[in-house]
């Protein structure tokens, strides 16, 4: 065999092990997502009577199956770190003044800390 051939689809260790580590969170990220749908779908499956919880439960569990495909798909493609942070947050929305009349009143933090 060639070795120059072999070379080529050599990668270093630096380059695979952040592609494993997106992989292995697409994954975990994944599993929790069908986890927590499936959860929903134990509770409608104990609370309704017999032809509907079979029914609710397996239409939850589609759609726990479709939506957990779609989170993996967009993990992989386009990263878990860009995926869970707030780089297309608003941050400006978190220093809002509440209008007169509103009801919402503001605070400073050590009054915050008396009340509660």
């Amino acid at each position: 065999m060639n070795p120059d051939a072999t070379a080529r689809y050599t990668k270093p260790l630096a380059a695979i092990i952040p592609k494993m580590m997106n992989d292995l969170m697409a994954y975990v990220q994944t599993i929790l997502t069908f986890l927590g749908i499936g959860f929903i779908g134990l509770v409608f499956y104990s609370q309704l009577t017999s032809p509907y919880n079979w029914i609710v439960a397996a239409l939850i569990g589609v759609t726990g199956i479709y939506v957990s495909i779609r989170v993996f798909k967009m993990i992989v493609r386009r990263g878990y770190i860009s995926t869970t942070s707030g780089s297309r947050s608003s941050y400006e929305l978190d220093n809002l003044k509440p209008t007169p009349g509103s009801g919402f009143f503001e605070t400073d933090p050590e009054e915050l800390k008396t009340k509660f």
